[in-house]
């Protein structure tokens, strides 16, 4: 076989041989008619017109189509043996692959076929016959990996067709032929099948009009849209494409099939290349996925070793068939690409190929635990799974496994006994649980295929829960535990005041797996975070930074793990941590979540959920800066980072952010725009974007598409089908992806080390641009389109040779002195593919004075400027309408991410208590002391302030004093000075002093049993501290109370002046 992507093989292990014979004598049928698909009119089937090089109009499709990871919509069959996609494709002459006109071609037969002169048809229909589809999936199945059955086929059939040109004997050879298109809407095949082929080609491609062999002969394969991808089949374009009927990639003569939904053609071949394919290519840590791989030719008599190289772990597969084998994956704890090695033949291990270990955290778990609130050791527990998530749902097995973590080594183990009932759906949680602290439920195939693992599907992650007891005693051997390791610093992290803040700041936060609005299943969500709707987790900045958890209750605000046990903290590991003996989620999970759990919700010891919170402790908002966004929509309109706003239109790539110290570059690729008719305008839009952090991360590709409106790219291969709606992790990459409406794709890109995010609005017709950046560190060293990102609008027009053009530039020297000079230098695109650009254009200036008004234009964009403009200019409703949402996106971005006004966090008063009714403006506290205690000074009720302060201040709680029978007090009133100073103490001595002389005899604070409480007066209020207290006008008043009729003088403190207050002193 032949392709873009690895060197052509003329052999085949399996495939029958071609002889010199078979070349140049043409041969008759294999596949007989009677196993064709049921075809003909009497079938269902839709005739094409008997024209030469003619076609069928355009077919919509009832699905979508994957081929070459687009997905299409509609095609066309054309007369001359193949099937295109987005147009039709009338070219007589076969020709080579890639293909020069962006056509997406399968070719069964791509010959000089005439059918209005020689007769035959060409006829075709779609079809969801559930015999027909579970024949076509029966049939897959013995070759590829195929979990759902087929939902749809079209079944396209050449019934004896002739030649172009034909004379004399040639009239006479006829081929006959059908081409299979299927799919379960996740993965689409193509089979070929041939009953006869008695010629290869038309007189016009130089073939003999009496045999119709020789000259240019027929084209069979497939070719992508993109002039890069594309595959032909053994002996295509070669007279030896006649033995098509006796040859086969499944070792069924006249049979041919291909997988073709991937970036690349998935053929049934084996070789000897030391490159092999795996389906899928992604798995999560827990194990238990089938993997299915092709590449080698397999022996049955052989043992399969697989390994995964970083973790060293090995295992056996299973020979499927000499092109396939079956590999299930075993636990593997680490997360991001693995190198996956193969021995089939028990020599070496010279084969391999690339796995993506996806996270826990991003796991949907299969199999649901019910009330999960009553999984306790000792109590009956129940489970649900659904039986399709097995190829093999017969004769399945339960399984209770425990996770630990031992001499450096993460592993499970089988905990037994586990009593399961019948269903499989109910046990009891047995006391050998105990010996663990983590646990998951494993249902697998309780009799594998032999040589393989069994296949196996899990639950989440759950806590070992015992009671009270058990919980105080494993929140003190983590404490001892957590004593060995350096402490938590809470300094310099912060978290946004409100939940929409934090899902706006993409490039620094993400949605905490276990507590997200988003979770579909409400009874489990935020289990973990009593009073809590929704938490954020800090983004990775590397693999071994402090995590940060912010949680926000129902009213968005931000809650405190001192006033809730609901709230974050500061956490020693992120659910990403693998770094310094980590394991990705399960050390996030035993040191973070469950000391949590353990120490404060399982435990009823206040003082070891005290001890928690000590050392994990709280993380507020104060320091916390929103990000900053800029904007690049519609023609594009830009507005930096700074807030400057501006149009620029040139074409080609171009650096839209970049920051040189840390390898971070976002680039845009700008092509002319069209109008509806598809007529070329005086303006451009953006068409894709690519991104990295250079030598750290993987670069990524987003294009729109006509078809799928959109379509992603990882280091040049397309991952389209693999993105997924929560997030999918690539290297130093997060994305996640959604459709937002029937003709948009939104696409958000996290570079995860850097705090830099980039949301796309895809349409068929533009890609809108957002960028949002939260980390300080680069201010001042960006550079691009964005501008600078110092703050200043007023020098974000600095060209790439450093001249700084004034802020009123006109738009065409922004274009050309501005613009133009961050066009992308020759040879160092992002972009895996190049663009033509038409090096004489000249836009259309938005800051051109008068413009034609189109008709609609009020009621579309009213007075949007930005929409106005676009439809002035590019005539496409579309693109207008595209630019007017997204700059009113942008614009609640903005108002979003305005500094909130906070008071600050108030503790409860020692040996009080307090009521609040929340942190912003307007909100009111209450403080009070416990019963047996008295305020002696500080205000019990305060009202947060528009400044982001306290009306007041906190109260000071002392102990009651009780009177002895001789009148005299055994207490010390014993309060909290909580840091005013010596001098609060110094002058409380000195009215102790003076009260002293006022009374004949001592006096206490005397409260009788029984008696209402009396609040001491407040001396001064601590807010007036930074005065000297001989200054305080308050303080000065009390003194002259005190002094009033009974004159008298007390001895004067060393550290008051000699020279004032005579009359107090002597």
């Amino acid at each position: 076989m032949c392709s873009n992507v690895g060197p052509c093989h003329w052999y085949s292990v399996g495939i029958l041989l071609v002889t010199f014979t078979l070349t140049f004598y043409p041969v008759s049928s294999n596949v007989a008619l009677s196993d064709f698909y049921p075809f003909g009119e009497i079938n269902g089937d839709t005739a094409n017109k008997q024209d030469d090089d003619g076609g069928s109009d355009k077919i919509p499709l009832s699905v979508n189509y994957t081929f070459y990871g687009l997905d299409y919509t509609s095609l066309y069959v054309n007369n001359n043996g193949l099937l295109t996609f987005k147009k039709e494709k009338k070219t007589y002459k076969p020709q080579s692959f890639p293909l020069n006109d962006n056509t997406s071609v399968i070719a069964i037969f791509w010959a000089d076929i005439d059918i209005q002169r020689e007769g035959g048809n060409v006829t075709y229909r779609q079809t969801t016959d559930a015999s027909l589809l579970r024949r076509a999936t029966e049939q897959v199945r013995k070759y590829f990996f195929l979990r759902k059955e087929f939902t749809w086929m079209l079944i396209a059939t050449w019934y004896e067709v002739g030649f172009y040109g034909a004379s004399n004997s040639g009239e006479l050879k006829k081929n006959t032929f059908q081409l299979v298109l299927a799919t379960n809407e996740e993965k689409s095949f193509v089979f070929f099948l041939y009953n006869k082929l008695q010629w290869t080609t038309g007189s016009n491609s130089r073939g003999n009009s009496s045999t119709g062999l020789g000259g240019n002969p027929a084209q069979v394969g497939f070719n992508s849209e993109d002039r890069v991808s594309y595959f032909t089949v053994e002996g295509a374009q070669t007279d030896a494409v006649i033995n098509l009927t006796r040859t086969s990639n499944v070792d069924e003569p006249g049979i041919w099939i291909f997988g073709v939904s991937g970036s690349v053609i998935r053929d049934v071949h084996c070789n000897h290349d030391v490159q092999i394919e795996i389906v899928p290519n992604t798995g999560f840590m827990f194990g238990g996925e089938e993997l299915y791989v092709t590449g080698p030719c397999f022996q049955s008599d052989l043992n399969v070793m697989a390994r995964i190289v970083q973790t060293n772990t090995t295992f056996q597969c299973a020979v499927i068939n000499f092109v396939s084998a079956k590999c299930v994956l075993p636990p593997i704890f680490r997360t991001g690409e693995v190198t996956l090695k193969l021995n089939p033949y028990g020599i070496s291990w010279n084969y391999s190929t690339v796995l993506q270990i996806n996270n826990v955290a991003t796991m949907t778990p299969k199999v649901v635990r019910k009330e999960i609130n009553q999984w306790i050791v000792g109590n009956k527990v129940e489970i649900y799974w659904n039986s399709t998530s097995l190829s093999s749902s017969q004769n399945m097995t339960v399984e209770l496994m425990g996770y630990q973590y031992n001499n450096g080594t993460p592993n499970f183990t089988i905990i037994n006994p586990l009593d399961v009932d019948g269903s499989l759906n109910s046990f009891v949680l047995p006391e050998s649980l105990m010996s663990f602290q983590t646990a998951a439920v494993r249902v697998r195939e309780k009799y594998p295929v032999p040589g393989s693992l069994p296949a196996a599907v899990w639950s989440d992650v759950f806590p070992v829960r015992v009671n009270a007891n058990w919980s105080s005693l494993m929140c003190s051997t983590w404490n001892v535990t957590d004593n060995l390791l350096p402490s938590i610093s809470s300094n310099n992290l912060s978290c946004p005041s409100i939940a929409k803040q934090a899902s706006r700041d993409t490039g620094r936060f993400a949605s905490d797996p276990l507590c997200r609005l988003d979770n579909l299943n409400k009874s489990t969500n935020c289990i973990y975070k009593p009073g809590a709707v929704q938490c954020f987790l800090r983004i990775l900045q590397s693999e071994s930074s402090t995590g940060v958890s912010c949680c926000y209750d129902d009213s968005g605000d931000l809650i405190d793990i001192r006033d809730s046990n609901g709230g974050g903290s500061s956490l020693r590991y992120t659910v990403r941590s693998q770094k310094d003996g980590a394991v990705p989620y399960f050390s996030f999970f035993e040191d973070d979540l469950l000391s949590s759990l353990h120490c404060c919700q399982y435990s009823d010891s206040t003082d070891m959920c005290q001890l928690f919170k000590k050392k994990r402790p709280p993380v507020t908002y104060e320091g916390y800066e929103p990000p900053k966004a800029a904007q690049a929509a519609g023609d594009p309109h830009l507005t930096t980072l700074d807030g400057k706003n501006y149009t620029f239109n040139g074409l080609g790539d171009f650096i839209l952010v970049e920051d040189i110290s840390n390898g971070v570059v976002v680039e845009v690729r700008s092509v002319q725009a069209q109008d509806m008719k598809g007529n070329y305008q005086n303006a451009s839009i953006f068409s894709g974007v690519a991104m990295t952090t250079r030598g750290v991360s993987d670069v990524i590709e987003v294009y729109s598409d006509t078809d799928t409106v959109s379509r992603i790219l990882i280091n040049g291969l397309l991952v389209t089908q693999q993105i997924s709606t929560s997030v999918t992790q690539f290297k130093d990459l997060s994305v996640y992806k959604s459709r937002t409406d029937e003709t948009t794709d939104n696409i958000l890109v996290v570079l995860e080390s850097t705090g830099l995010s980039v949301s796309m609005d895809v349409t068929s017709d533009l890609i809108n641009v957002l960028v949002v950046v939260g980390d300080d560190r680069m201010k001042g060293h960006l550079r691009g389109l964005l501008g600078n990102y110092n703050d200043d609008p007023n020098d974000d027009f600095i060209s790439r040779t450093g001249e700084q053009l004034a802020a009123n530039a006109n738009m065409e020297d922004v274009h050309f002195k501005f613009g133009m000079t961050w066009e992308v230098i020759q040879n160092q695109s992002l972009f895996s593919s190049a663009v033509r650009q038409a090096n004489d254009f000249i836009p259309t200036f938005s800051d051109t004075d008068v413009l034609p008004v189109r008709n609609g234009t009020e009621e579309m964009c009213g007075e949007n400027v930005q929409c106005r403009f676009d439809f002035q200019v590019t005539g496409n409703e579309a693109i207008a309408r595209s630019t007017a949402k997204f700059i009113d996106k942008f614009n609640v971005l903005k108002e979003d991410l305005v500094k909130v006004v906070r008071c600050p966090y108030l503790d409860t008063p020692e040996n009080g208590v307090k009521n609040i009714t929340g942190y912003f403006p307007g909100a009111n506290v209450t403080l009070e002391c416990l019963p047996g205690f008295v305020a002696l000074s500080g205000d019990h009720r305060q009202t947060c302030k528009e400044n982001g302060r306290w009306s007041g201040t906190s109260i000071v709680c002392a102990e009651k004093v009780v009177q002895t029978d001789d009148g005299h007090s055994q207490e010390i009133i014993i309060y909290s000075l909580g840091g005013f100073g010596i001098g609060i103490l110094a002058t409380i001595i000195v009215i102790c002093l003076i009260c002293q002389y006022q009374r004949r005899k001592p006096r206490k604070i005397i409260v009788e049993e029984e008696s209402t409480p009396v609040d001491l007066h407040i001396i001064f209020p601590p807010s007036n501290i930074p005065r000297p207290m001989f200054e305080n006008e308050e303080f000065l008043e009390i003194l002259e109370q005190l002094n009033s009729g009974d004159g008298f003088k007390i001895p004067r403190p060393s550290y008051v002046d000699p020279q004032i207050f005579e009359e107090y002193f002597f």
